[in-house]
Formats: structure tokens, sequence, C-alpha cells
């Protein structure tokens, strides 16, 4: 009876690191040599790349002069319940395979890392940065991988050792020829600033914006007309902001290393990222993905800027799914394996112009945009991303003489400021995990303010005290300053409180009120309604709400006019809690007008006193125009009150089906309202004569001029203004629009 052979086994374990995101894995590749027909298995759930390495092993050992076992080799990636995927075990495998059949004589203890070419030499892969932090976490301090990754090994803080070879990687280890470890290598340079502030004429405000979001983190969007310099401010944010700081340098390198963008000899960041992806971009390539996750455009902006250039022409769906990494400074990618999570605080920066011609607002060309076409551009930017934005600058076209301004800031200088306001920051918020302002809850960011300041309001008789320091009074019916219009009013405001210009309120004045949810029509009438008001010296009374009113502050402000804003609160604590676009507004309107009310402190906003505040409004003013309101819209009840007193009230007509129109086209229906198609019907009530404050009015439009001697077909327009169909079509639909045009029952159109 023959007895068989004993099986002859040889098992070799060396140590190797799996990632998935920024998570470091530990692996024990596990290779297996036993008696049997030769074949070589990889196991433990690895991917197409790690399955190929079997060719690559076999090759690398054989060409670099050992010998490859003809055997039955087995080589597992534990632990199995875990996907591996990558070339980076190849290191590992081919020393395991050494190991197992004697050719090295001692065991491999340092971490391996490296991919091999068939002619053995070794080949770097990415992620070394953080697989080496894990590493080190669980008590690993050698690492042995290629020699273009041992930089960022040491960067990493691990005894690195850079091999070229497999035989260079066997001779240290049977320490026939010991490698030096890698020298700790210096910082990244910081990339050179294409553009300082300095070579930037004007825009002061847009400055101002840019280095406050350079500060405190804060989002910033740049809105303006084509080639007014938003990109050009946008490009000069990486010479403002300050250099990354130690634990910030090692998170953001990690990322750069996981999607291989580091410089081998300096992987580690100095300089703040700075990331700028087309608007042509996948979600995916945004905000990462594939399998396994990778990090998008947003985490490799980690502690930098992320700039979105034509931010409308981004695809929306793409821009929402910002709306999570904005808000929490991460994202998570889960996929049926597994979830990985990149880190993802970033300054967002974003430019967009208003409207898709690019003209609106814009001195030096019309806009030829219908309002639908407005709107829908405007709609391709959500209410929860655009809530995320914490300032929003507008970016003019400057004037010649503004292009020739001297003693412009250098970058240096205002980067000097942002790293002293940092530093301010880094005080205040000590002992948490913050580091600027724009993470913060408002409560937080409002602590250890400086002395003499409240973080909330006074209450009681000290109010007023408080109030009269900030220089808001009160009148009663009896001074003589008091509103002579608001004794109109059954019950007039007793007192009246004002903070601002009391004057003000004794001029002529126009209410323009309208919904809260306007569109990009409703918008650019308001816009151009108190414009035309503020150059004919009438003073624009609105609610300060959100919408329409707003809208109507800012247009009489930028038109160098006055207004009134009447509040449905109490002035201090309006001043309080006041936020986004219409925050900075308070200061100018103050400054030119005043903020009024008849609600003394503390007293919140409720239902009932913005219909008060509505009575207020009408009574003000001596004609009151309603922009738009929908069905059930308070600018209803202002519209109501405006017919009780007695005032001239217009309605501007809106777009057929329009659901912010519902209500402004039921007042011109049903005969309670006027229909306003040009500004200079309400400007002849409040006594204006000046028809030049009426946009386009005189015949300088090609198709008015050609319709001076009467009304006229399309074809004869066509002729004498030498238009092609799609050019004159838009110009008479957009002249419709304005009110500028009317069409006849037999298809010709007359001037109005």
């Amino acid at each position: 009876m023959a007895v068989d052979a004993p099986v002859r086994t040889s098992v070799a374990r060396v140590a190797s690191c799996a990632l998935w995101g920024l998570e470091a894995a530990p692996v024990i590749v596990e290779v297996d040599v036993a008696n049997g027909l030769p074949h070589f298995n990889v196991v433990g759930l690895p991917d197409t790349a790690i399955s190929e390495a079997r060719e690559r092993v076999r090759a690398a050992i054989r060409n670099s002069g050992f010998e490859f076992p003809l055997r039955r080799v087995v080589a597992n990636l534990a632990p199995a319940e875990r996907k591996k995927e990558g070339s980076g075990f190849d290191l590992a495998i081919a020393l395991g395979v050494l190991r197992a059949t004697d050719q090295l004589t001692v065991d491999v203890t340092p971490l391996c890392l490296g991919e091999l070419a068939l002619d053995g030499g070794v080949r770097g892969v990415r992620g070394v940065m953080p697989r080496v932090r894990g590493a080190l976490a669980r008590g690993v301090d050698e690492v042995l991988c290629a020699q273009e990754n041992a930089a960022e090994a040491a960067a990493a803080g691990a005894r690195a050792v850079g091999v070229r070879t497999l035989r260079e990687a066997v001779a240290h280890l049977a320490g026939e020829a010991v490698r030096t470890p890698a020298a700790i290598p210096p910082p990244a340079p910081p990339p050179r600033t294409a553009v300082d502030l300095a070579d930037i004429s004007g825009h002061e405000t847009p400055k101002r914006a840019l280095e406050i979001a350079a500060a405190g983190g804060h989002s910033l969007l740049l809105a303006g007309p084509p080639g007014t310099g938003k990109t050009l401010l946008a490009r000069a944010l990486p010479g403002i902001m300050p250099p990354l700081d130690a634990d910030e340098a090692v998170v953001a390198s990690a990322i750069h290393s996981v999607a291989g963008l580091v410089d081998p000899a300096r992987p580690l960041l100095e300089a703040r990222p700075f990331r700028a992806p087309h608007h042509t971009a996948s979600h995916l390539a945004l905000v990462g993905g594939g399998s396994p996750p990778r990090p998008g455009e947003v985490s490799l902006a980690h502690a930098g800027a992320l700039f979105l250039d034509e931010l409308p022409e981004f695809a929306r769906h793409v821009l929402d799914t910002l709306r999570e990494p904005l808000e929490e400074g991460s994202i998570t990618l889960s996929r049926a394996a597994a979830a990985a999570t990149y880190p993802a605080r970033v300054t967002l920066v974003a430019a967009m112009n208003p409207c898709p011609c690019g003209h609106a607002g814009d001195p030096a060309a019309p806009c030829t945009c219908l309002p639908d076409a407005i709107e829908r551009y405007h709609a391709r930017l959500s209410g929860p991303l655009m809530d995320r934005i914490d300032l929003r600058v507008h970016v003019p076209r400057l004037a010649y003489d503004d292009l020739r301004d001297e003693g412009r800031e250098t970058s240096r200088a205002v980067r000097e400021r942002v790293l002293a306001a940092r530093e301010r920051m880094r005080a205040r918020l000590g002992g948490t995990r913050r580091r600027t302002n724009a993470p913060c809850a408002p409560r937080r960011a409002n602590d250890r303010r400086p002395r003499g300041e409240r973080s909330h309001p006074r209450r009681g008789s000290r109010a007023r005290v408080a109030a009269a320091r900030r220089g808001v009074i009160a009148l009663a019916p009896s001074d003589p300053s008091y509103p002579s219009a608001l004794r109109d009013l059954e019950r007039p405001p007793d007192p009246l409180w004002i903070d601002g210009l009391i004057d003000v309120l004794a001029r002529p004045a126009v209410a323009i009120v309208g919904t809260r949810r306007m569109t990009g029509y409703g918008e650019r009438v308001a816009r151009e309604l108190a414009m035309a008001c503020a150059a004919a010296g009438i003073v624009v009374v609105s609610g300060f709400a959100q919408g329409i009113d707003t809208a109507a502050h800012r247009g009489a402000l930028d038109g160098g006019g006055q207004t009134v804003a009447v509040l449905g609160e109490s002035i201090t604590t309006f001043r309080t809690t006041v936020r986004g676009r219409r925050r900075p507004l308070v200061p100018r309107i103050v400054a030119s007008g005043a903020l009024i009310s008849e609600f003394a402190a503390p007293l919140t906003p409720r239902y009932w006193t913005f219909a008060q505040r509505n009575a207020t409004i009408a009574a003000l003013a001596r004609a009151v125009v309603v922009v738009e309101a929908g069905e059930g819209s308070g600018a209803l009840i202002t519209a109501e009150d405006a017919r009780r007193l007695g005032r001239t009230l217009f309605a501007v007509p809106g777009p057929l089906g329009s659901a912010a129109s519902i209500g402004t086209n039921a007042l011109i229906a049903n005969g309670f309202a006027r229909a306003l198609l040009a500004p200079d019907q309400m400007l002849r009530v409040v006594g204006a004569t000046d028809a030049a404050c009426a946009p386009e009015s005189a015949p300088t439009d090609p198709v008015l001029a050609a319709l001076r001697d009467g009304p006229l077909g399309v074809d004869e327009i066509a002729q004498r203004c030498r238009m092609g169909g799609a050019e004159l079509r838009s110009k008479i639909a957009l002249l419709l629009v304005r009110g500028q045009l009317a069409p006849l029952a037999d298809g010709r159109f007359r001037r109005t």
C-alpha cells in the first residue's frame, strides 16, 4: 500500500491598505503556495485591476531574476468581506509570493503599497497619504512604496522607503542594500496669482464683498452685465485668502492624493485650492461619484474656493446637489457596497448675468429678453440653493472715468486684513471646531461681542432711550412735523417711529407694492417704475418685504432717489432680525429716506401688523401701484385701502395665466384700478410732467420711429427698420410688454 506524500504548504503575510473615500482599511495579503497543478488565483473580493495583478506579479517576479513557483498559488486579501480596488496591492502580493517560497528569508513588516510593471519596476499609486495616515493610527510606522510616492508617505508622518524595482525592495528587506528613508518634503509653493486686486479698476463694493467672503468663508454671488469684470474679480480671490493651517493642509492634501492630483515632490498643499469647473459639468463631476466613489469638485475645493461661472447655465439638478455640502460641510456618497464621506467645506463664489441676453438694467445696451424668458432664466436657481448664498453683489458697468482711478489696493494689503480677521475669529471661536463665521449659528456668531453691544433687543422704556440714541424718534399726530397724509386715516399712528429724514414724509410719493413671490418680469417692472420716480424727484413708498417691495426700494436707491420703508414690526426688532438681500439696503434707506413704524419695541411681526402697515403705505402716497399680486396677496389689502382713502390706484397688467398676476389683472378687469402701461401715467397723477422719465418713450427706437406717421404692418415695419423677422418679432413683443405699442384689429401696430 503506497503512502501519500506529505502536502507542502507555506503561508506568508504582508500588510497593505485599502481605501474607500478617505477611510483607510487595513488589509492583510495572505499568500499560500501548495503542491498541485500550476495555478495563481487572487481572492478576497478583488476588482478587475487586482484580478489582473496575477499576470503583472508573475512577469515582474520572473523579470526581476526570481523564480515564480510552478505550484498552486493563492493570494487572499483579508478581510474578504470588503471590496478591494486598484493596483496598489501588486507589491504586497509579489513580496508574499517570494516570502512563501523562501526567496525572501525575512518577514515583511512595513506597509507595502505599489503597482508592478512587467519588467519588475514599482509604479506609484494614488491615495497614499490617507492610507499611510490610517496605518499610523494602527501602529504601523514604516512604509515601503514606489519612489514617486515616498515624499507623500513621509509628509503623512511615516518612515517612508521608496524603491524603484522589486529587486530593490527585496534587497532592502533582506538587509543587503538598506535604503535611506525619504525626507519630509517642503510644502507645495502657492500658485502664482494671475489677478491682483490692484489690476481691477473701480468696483469697490464687489471688492469689499470678496474680502468679507475670504475672511468669513461666506458664499458670494456676483451678478451683472457681461464684460463688467465678474470673472476677473472671482479670479482675484485666491490672492487674498489666508494659507491653510496644519490640519486643513493634511485633509486637503489627502483629498487631492485620492484624486491623483498631488505633486509627487511636494505633496503637502499650502495654498487654499481654487476650483472652477465648466458649466457643462455633470453632478458626478461636481459632488463626486463612481464605484468606488471619487471626490468631486466640491471636495477638491475643501478649505478653499469653488467658482461657478455662468451659474444659471449649469443644469438645475446639478446645482441642487450642492445643497447638502454647502449646509453640512461634507458629502456622503452611498453605494451598494459602502458609503464614502468627503469633506466639502468650501467658499462658493458664483457669477451670473441678470437675464439671458445679459443686459437687464445695463445702461449701455437695452435688454431684448421677454419677461417669461427672464423668469425661466432665474428659475434655474432653486430657492434652497439661493438661500445658502450669504452675499449677493451687483457688478455694474463702469464709466470710462472710473477706469482711470488711482490708489487701488493690492491683494497683499487686503490679505493682511483677512489674516487679522481670521485671528480674531480663531480667538472668539476657541474651543469649537469652527474656524470662520460662515458655518456658525447666528447666536454663536454674536458671542463675545465688543463691550456695549447686546445680542437681544432692549425692553420697555429702555427701548425708547436706546432708539433715541440711534436717531429713532417718535412723532405724535399733534406734532407739526407729523405727516399730514396720515391724518386721513381713521386712527393715525400714535406715535409714529421714524429712523431717518423726517422731511421726506412731506414730499409727493408713489407707493409700489406687490407679492413676495415675484417673477423676473415683476422685479424688472418694479425697478423701472421706482427709477422713473427717482428721476422725477418722487419718493417711493413700500413695505420692505421680500419680493416687489425690496425691488422697489432698491430701484429708487439705485436711481439716486428717496424711499420710505413702512415696517410691520418695531424698528428695533427689524434692525435686529433683518437678513439676506435686505440688510445692506437699511443704511442706504436711512441715509436718504426713512424707516417708519407705528409699532414700539419689542413687538414682532404679526398678520394684523402687516394689515395696519398696508393702510399706512396707502395713506402716505398720492398714487398706489400694484405690480404683481397673486390670489390672496397682501398687496390687494393695500389696494383696497387706497380706494377707500381716495388714492389713485394703478395695476400693472401681467401675462395671461401667470399666478403672480391674478390679482392685478382682476383689479383692472373689475374697474378697480387703471392699467399702468407707462411710468408717465403715474407721474402725471403726482404732478411730475417730465415725460422723459418713461424709459424709451422717445422715438429713438427704430420701430417707434417707423410708426411716427401712423399704424403699419409687420412687413412695412421690417422694410423701414431693415430688421430680420426674429429680431423684429422680439422687438415688437418687448414694446408691447412695455405698453409703448398697441395692436390693431387689422394686424397693424400703432404707438401708444
